[in-house]
C-alpha cells in the first residue's frame, strides 16, 4: 500500500516540483481517500498510506503556497472496481462511485483547477469553490 499510494505521490511531487517552481504558478493534485480520516477494520495499511498522502498534501501546500503553487488532494470515495468488489464482498455497492462517472468529473475538476475562467458551469462547482483548499470531495450524484 505504501508504494502504490504514498510513495507514488512523493515521487511524482518530487519530479514535478523543479519545473513547477521555475514557472510563475502550478498545481499538484493528489488522490486521497476518505479512509485517511476514518478507517474501518482491516484497512490499517490502506488508511495509513492514504493518511500519508493527505499529510504530504497539507505540508507541501504550506511549503509552496507563497510561490504560486497549489497542492490539493481529491477524495473520490470507494470506486466500484472488480478488486474492491472482491475485497469487500458484503459491502453496499450502491453507494460506490461508478467508474463511468469518473472521466467527466475529473475533466471538469481539472479544468476548474487549472483554468477557472475557462471552466464550464458544472454541478460539481461546490468543489470549484474550494479549489484553493487542501482536500476536495466530489459530488458524484450529479454528472458534469
Amino acid at each position: 500500500m505504501y508504494d502504490i499510494n504514498l510513495k507514488t505521490a512523493v515521487t511524482a511531487s518530487k519530479a514535478a516540483l523543479p519545473s513547477i517552481l521555475k514557472s510563475s504558478a502550478g498545481r499538484i493534485i493528489n488522490i486521497g481517500a476518505g479512509a485517511a480520516a476514518k478507517a474501518a477494520a482491516g484497512m490499517g495499511a490502506y488508511a495509513a498510506s492514504k493518511s500519508g498522502v493527505l499529510r504530504l498534501t497539507e505540508s507541501l501546500s504550506e511549503e509552496v503556497k507563497d510561490r504560486g503553487v497549489t497542492v490539493n488532494a481529491v477524495l473520490p470515495g470507494t470506486i466500484d472496481t472488480p478488486q474492491n468488489r472482491k475485497e469487500m464482498p458484503k459491502a453496499d455497492t450502491s453507494k460506490w462511485v461508478q467508474r463511468r462517472q469518473l472521466p467527466m468529473w475529473w475533466c471538469s475538476w481539472l479544468r476548474m483547477a487549472l483554468a477557472p475562467s475557462l471552466a464550464p458551469p458544472c454541478p460539481c462547482s461546490d468543489a470549484a469553490k474550494t479549489a484553493a483548499s487542501t482536500t476536495l470531495t466530489p459530488n458524484f450524484s450529479n454528472s458534469c
